[in-house]
């Protein structure tokens, strides 16, 4: 039928994937390499402003270059030169601003694969407005509907992909133990990746772990240091799907989750134990024949309260909502597990007033690697430096980081102008700015150095005076804390920073939650060697007594072994 129709419409030729250069050069290269990876059966077109590095597509069938000063010229000889062609996709990037971005509209307007600069795909489609419309605003794609790729070349929008599965070690007579997280747990770029990582590392001892995971890009070269001591890891595609509807019942980000496979596999599942990594997968406990556990990484209705505090006018209404939402998910899901696991007694405390059983609560505890993160000697010399690592991919550090310049900053460098601060925001933390704060991240100021995802943080502590926690609001515990106490450096920080953790103000750490009072902190310690000196040991010495991945993973194991017994 489909053939018949195309040579009726004067087409001719196998169905090509269009895709537009009109993004930034790497960031479209990117896409049209995905894309050829995505459907490499299909011929594939490159159109872009000339001139085009041809080299780079050397696999496409051709490259059309299209010139003119603005967006009529290029639609118009884009027109021409694909006239007669039988256009099955469109793919193009958005968050470019190039004028060559609103030439698919026009040359296969139902065949449209929008990317951001993240690489994130979603379908524009006339029938679903209000999710292309929050696509293009910038909103995170987690939230909105978005089929998979192959949707338009297939009639119906599938809402997932396939599932790749990687052997590890051999298995042997340990307890076998499941571990569903919704991110890869590497490299580690984020606290709950450094505890997933160290832990089933830890206990891998005493377990045979199958790890199961969502997954977005991941290469053979990422899933390789966890085949080391996890018996098997299968990958599933984050599904990413989300009604398209003004009135949600699931939260943020839960919805991206439902997915069909991964039930599936949780079902056949023959583990006796199975373990959910954060509040956003609790729904897939109920797939699970096991024993099953809950680590709730934060409280999460606890953090959207906090939140919902924090705003005014509108915004006060839908983080009102959101934290009803997150509210009703948490605790109704969290009741139907054998055991929920707190990072702190403060949240095991949250979770009970909720009204789960005490008995079915446990704490284990954030952990830092001890034979990883060791001392080094201060710097000599030089000009002083503040660090503070966090991921703008979570909103509280963006508010964090805006706490620091706006308010903290320009005190320090005017008592201190030598002073530099490092600010390590993670991976793509431009675009997490926008897609939180609706606007684009403004330049550091002077003496602020701005990092993207560091692999090894290890020597920014190493060269750091002093570490800031500028948090005004968090769920959980800090990781960032705990390595920079067992890197032997003086943290000042604000209560919910190190909320959980068990220090203790003015023996291993500062406490101060008004700006002014914060950069008094700060100066105190830069001006003060030997406070600052006798501060960092008693962090170390905290560190080593409570927080070793070793003595948690033990703990951890623990609880497997109990909820084991109960299954025989």
């Amino acid at each position: 039928m489909k053939k018949w129709l195309a040579r009726a419409l004067g087409r001719s030729g196998p169905p090509v994937i269009a895709v537009f250069l009109s993004g930034d050069a790497e960031i479209s290269r990117q896409m049209a390499h995905r894309m050829r990876e995505l459907l490499p059966d299909h011929p594939h077109l490159i159109i872009g402003r000339r001139p085009v590095d041809r080299a780079a597509y050397a696999y496409a069938q051709e490259v059309i270059e299209v010139g003119g000063p603005g967006f009529l010229a290029a639609w118009l000889e884009a027109r021409r030169r694909l006239r007669g062609r039988w256009i099955a996709l469109a793919p193009f990037v958005w968050s470019g601003g190039s004028t060559l971005r609103w030439v698919p509209w026009l040359v296969a307007p139902r065949k449209l694969l929008a990317f951001n600069r993240a690489l994130e795909r979603h379908h524009l489609r006339l029938t679903c407005p209000l999710a292309s419309w929050r696509f293009l605003r910038g909103e995170a794609v987690g939230d909105i509907f978005r089929p998979t790729v192959f949707a338009p070349l297939r009639g119906r929008p599938q809402p997932e992909a396939g599932v790749q599965v990687f052997p590890g070690r051999p298995a042997g007579r340990r307890l076998q133990v499941a571990v569903v997280s919704p991110y890869f747990p590497f490299p580690l770029s984020h606290g709950g990746a450094v505890r997933i990582y160290n832990l089933l590392r830890q206990a891998a001892a005493d377990a045979d772990i199958s790890l199961f995971s969502f997954g977005e890009k991941e290469t053979a070269r990422e899933v390789e240091p966890l085949r080391e001591f996890c018996t098997r890891i299968t990958l599933v595609e984050t599904p990413r799907w989300d009604p398209p509807s003004l009135i949600r019942t699931l939260p943020n980000g839960v919805a991206k989750f439902q997915s069909r496979a991964m039930r599936a596999l949780l079902a056949a599942e023959q583990a006796p134990v199975v373990q959910i990594e954060y509040t956003q997968l609790a729904h897939l406990g109920r797939a699970a024949p096991g024993r099953t556990i809950l680590v709730e990484h934060d409280v999460t209705f606890d953090l959207h309260r906090q939140l919902r505090q924090r705003a005014t006018g509108w915004s006060k209404v839908t983080a009102s909502l959101e934290a009803v939402r997150w509210c009703r998910y948490e605790v109704e899901n969290a009741r139907g597990y054998d055991r929920v696991v707190a990072m702190s007694a403060d949240d095991l405390e949250r979770l009970a007033s909720a009204g789960l059983a005490r008995e079915r609560l446990c704490v284990i505890e954030n952990g830092v690697d001890l034979a990883r993160f060791v001392p080094e000697p201060p710097p000599a010399g030089g000009a002083p430096e503040i660090l503070f690592i966090g991921s703008f991919r979570h909103f509280p550090n963006i508010l964090g980081y805006r706490f620091l310049i706006d308010g903290v900053w320009p005190t320090l460098r005017k008592a201190c102008p030598d002073l530099k601060l490092t600010v390590v925001a993670g991976a793509d933390h431009a675009y997490y700015w926008r897609r939180h704060m609706g606007a684009d991240l403004a330049p550091p100021p002077p003496g602020v150095e701005m990092l993207d995802f560091v692999a090894d943080v290890r020597p920014l502590y190493a060269r750091a005076t002093v570490v800031a926690a500028p948090l005004e609001v968090s769920a959980g515990t800090n990781l960032k804390v705990l390595e920079a106490l067992a890197m032997e450096r003086a943290l000042v920080s604000t209560a919910v920073g190190v909320a959980g953790l068990g220090l203790t103000p003015g023996e291993n750490v500062l406490l101060a939650e008004r700006p002014s009072d914060f950069a008094a902190s700060v100066l105190s310690l830069l001006w003060n060697r030997a406070a600052r000196d006798e501060m960092a040991a008693a962090g170390r010495a905290l560190v080593e007594e409570r927080y070793g991945w070793d003595t948690l993973a033990r703990k951890l194991v623990t609880v497997w072994e109990e909820l084991a017994r109960r299954v025989s």
